[in-house]
């Protein structure tokens, strides 16, 4: 996540990034720190992009929580095939997500 923060030129979206990955966390935290020694958390996301820059939230997500103890174990991509979410964008990523992933951790 740093290095996508100092590619961010604009104040606004580097503050957007921090707060969105913040409660992000914080939520996905509560989640994970009432699972028992060994149970699998398993978390689906997509990689959005901000400013034309893609943000692999997954690794993100799997940084954060190995360096609290949690295993990674395995990512599985899921190639979105047909997009029916919304019509014409008009944003520097027209085409939306290609993939969305699911994250499967375990707690030591």
């Amino acid at each position: 996540m740093d290095t996508i923060r100092t590619v961010l030129e604009r104040k606004d979206l580097i503050d957007l990034l921090d707060s969105y990955f913040c409660h992000t966390i914080n939520a996905i935290e509560n989640s994970m720190n009432s699972l028992k020694s060994n149970a699998t958390a398993c978390i689906f996301v997509g990689n959005p992009s901000i400013d034309g820059i893609k943000v692999e939230i997954w690794r993100i997500l799997v940084e954060y929580f190995t360096q609290r103890g949690f295993i990674f174990e395995k990512v599985y991509e899921d190639k979105i095939k047909t997009r029916q979410l919304f019509g014409a964008r008009k944003n520097k990523n027209p085409e939306g997500m290609k993939s969305e992933y699911l994250l499967i951790l375990r707690k030591a």
